[in-house]
């Protein structure tokens, strides 16, 4: 009943390879954009997967082109509009045809901005009314819970990063062929990385599959997979999931621990690994269930821990542990009975004016 999912999530290595390979080509429009300087800022508009796609690469973007990237919701522009045009916008949409996004592209367009939309169609509502249109190049991706179509949006910021970075000169050709191989080395782990999360899913399924909510926690580079996975969580197995950054878990939210309680916790970053691992202990004691999902080395490792393997670079992560969020989404679903490659509520969109 998730067939379709699970074809798409199978099918990412190849498309991410093809999109890294092909990046230069993918990237020509943008370069050709930019006849003047470099602007100070990027804003970076998108909602669903696509503002946590944006969120993915907000970091790598930051590190890369030394400017500020800022990431808002198409409904939330008014508090971000920046005061002069020396910004680059980007609009992002997989489909094209949230009415959110095109409102947001004619705001911006009517205060002043040029406009770029990144879509997988270029002949979508989004990608017609922008000034620029760069391509995310996954395939089709028919289903509603978008998995390739997430990670492809990702890969192709990062890409874009890579050429305005070469255009403009913000890091060294050596920097950047780094950063290729760190998303090579971490993409061929992948394929074996998804049988692992299928093995571990599949072991952990009756417990899963019973939970009335979950709760992930995640720090660093882990926290936009951690918010990605429970809305893809949401989207497939129908219950409330929540995504915390570990920090802010602590303080307060900490207080839901109790008895039967399911916390999924990513460990993405070295410095808070024995910490977390310590609030792992902290919950089992509680009564909690626990997986644990890391690409670091475990100690102690147990059957709740998935050790995935990946480049050991904080900005491959996202190619990684999301892996686990999205096998556990349609394995899950279909432990439920529930049919994700079809949209539960055929007239959802059109009745509520969220899609063209």
């Amino acid at each position: 009943m998730a067939e379709k999912m699970l074809q798409y999530i199978h099918e990412q290595p190849m498309v991410w390879r093809h999109i890294l390979e092909n990046r230069a080509a993918l990237t020509a429009p943008l370069r050709a954009w930019f006849t003047g300087g470099f602007p100070h800022r990027l804003l970076l508009v998108g909602t669903g997967s696509s503002g946590n796609a944006a969120m993915a690469a907000k970091p790598f973007m930051e590190q890369l082109l030394h400017r500020e990237v800022t990431v808002a919701v198409p409904t939330r522009l008014g508090t971000v509009l920046p005061p002069t045009q020396e910004t680059m916008v980007l609009v992002i949409s997989q489909s094209g045809r949230s009415t959110s996004t095109l409102a947001a592209v004619h705001t911006l367009q009517q205060a002043g901005f040029r406009v770029a939309a990144m879509t997988s169609d270029p002949s979508s509502p989004v990608a017609q009314a922008a000034d620029l249109h760069l391509l995310i190049d996954c395939g089709e991706e028919s289903v509603g819970p978008k998995t390739k179509g997430f990670t492809a949006t990702v890969l192709t910021l990062y890409i874009a990063a890579m050429a305005l970075a070469e255009t403009f000169q913000t890091a060294f050709p050596g920097e950047i062929a780094a950063y290729e191989s760190a998303l090579s080395t971490s993409f061929a782990a992948a394929e074996n990385n998804i049988l692992l999360c299928r093995d571990f899913c599949v072991r952990h399924m009756e417990p899963l599959a019973r939970q009335p909510h979950f709760t992930l926690i995640a720090d660093g580079a882990g926290l936009a997979a951690a918010c990605e996975g429970a809305l893809k969580m949401l989207e497939t197995l129908y219950v409330p999931a929540f995504a915390y950054e570990f920090e802010e878990y602590l303080h307060g939210v900490n207080n839901t621990l109790c008895a039967g309680q399911c916390n999924l916790l990513v460990l993405s970053h070295i410095k808070n690994a024995e910490r977390m691992l310590r609030l792992d202990r902290y919950g089992r004691e509680k009564g909690c269930f626990h997986l644990v999902v890391s690409t670091l080395p475990l100690p102690d490792h147990d059957a709740c821990m998935l050790q995935l393997a990946g480049s050991g670079m904080g900005f491959t992560q996202i190619f990684e542990t999301s892996l686990f969020f999205q096998v556990l989404s349609a394995l899950g679903s279909e432990s439920k009975g529930f049919d994700v490659d079809k949209p539960k509520f055929a007239d959802f969109y059109s009745r509520m004016e969220t899609k063209l």
